[in-house]
């Protein structure tokens, strides 16, 4: 854990999904339509926040992606994208359950964060995250529908 801006934050979320993308669009998951979906959601995740970036500097709100939050848990998910990278060659299904750990991780992570933040912008800008990944979550999680390897 570390002392982070939300700029630096929302930067290292958008690289577990980039590297989540990477990892659904290997070659031996290539053919497989949910992790072809997963890859462009992931994808779609990333552009999301970088769109987010995007508005807070555009709107005058620097200041909140400048914000300092202390204890930055980044743990748990770096360890569900090193999960996903080593399910490399096992069944699909085990992948695609990696995927939903890393999001829901990512969630987790959102929301601690706005718990740990002192400052209502910064806080509201963090639950804000949260709510987004968790609308990608429920889209992504489709249920059971997505474990017909089993």
């Amino acid at each position: 854990m570390t002392y982070r801006t939300i700029r630096e934050i929302i930067d290292h979320v958008r690289t577990l999904h980039i590297e989540a993308a990477k990892q659904c669009s290997k070659a031996d998951y290539s053919r497989d339509a949910r992790l072809q979906l997963l890859a462009k959601l992931f994808r779609r995740q990333e552009t999301a926040l970088a769109n987010t970036l995007q508005e807070y500097s555009e709107v005058g709100q620097r200041d909140v992606l400048e914000t300092w939050i202390q204890f930055v848990p980044t743990d748990e998910t770096d360890q569900a994208l090193k999960a996903l990278r080593e399910s490399s060659g096992e069944p699909t299904d085990a992948t695609v359950r990696r995927c939903l750990e890393l999001q829901e991780k990512i969630v987790d992570f959102f929301r601690q964060l706005a718990e740990f933040s002192g400052a209502p912008d910064a806080q509201e800008a963090l639950e804000s995250l949260a709510e987004l990944e968790q609308g990608a979550l429920k889209e992504m999680g489709m249920g059971d529908a997505w474990k017909d390897d089993a």
